[in-house]
């Protein structure tokens, strides 16, 4: 198995994967899974945005809907530096979000604060409420 996707019927999902009587799971997970969809908001903890980038270092894209954007955003920086065969990201913003109007040059000036230097493609879909980001 190298593709994962979780929805809202499965959302359970994103909490046991990381439970310890799980491990043998995860382990199989880890060294195989190339691609990992998480198509709701459930990533509602900074601390699951780390366990996917610890566990899953050899992920090829990742995509999910982060519920706060601000509370999340110092992940970004740490997918991209730390997950050396990243190659998308799509991030999905929910709630206040859309109220923050983030521009693509805001993006690219905070990417620029954080030292994430290296050529990426960035774009902020205004339709969908997602930032796309090609390595």
């Amino acid at each position: 198995m190298t593709k994962l996707t979780i929805t809202s019927n499965h959302r359970i999902l994103i909490k046991q994967i990381f439970q310890a009587k799980n491990q043998c799971l995860l382990l199989l997970l880890s060294q195989r899974l190339q691609h990992f969809n998480i198509l709701y908001d459930g990533v509602t903890s900074y601390e699951t945005v780390q366990a996917i980038r610890y566990h899953f270092p050899h992920l090829k894209t990742f995509s999910a809907c982060l519920p706060h954007f601000e509370d999340f955003r110092d992940a970004i920086p740490s997918f991209m530096q730390h997950m050396k065969s990243l190659q998308y990201l799509h991030i999905g913003l929910e709630c206040d979000n859309d109220k923050k109007n983030f521009t693509t040059q805001d993006m690219y000036d905070w990417f620029r604060r954080h030292n994430i230097l290296h050529e990426f493609k960035l774009h902020i879909d205004t339709y969908t409420n997602s930032i796309h980001i090609w390595l």
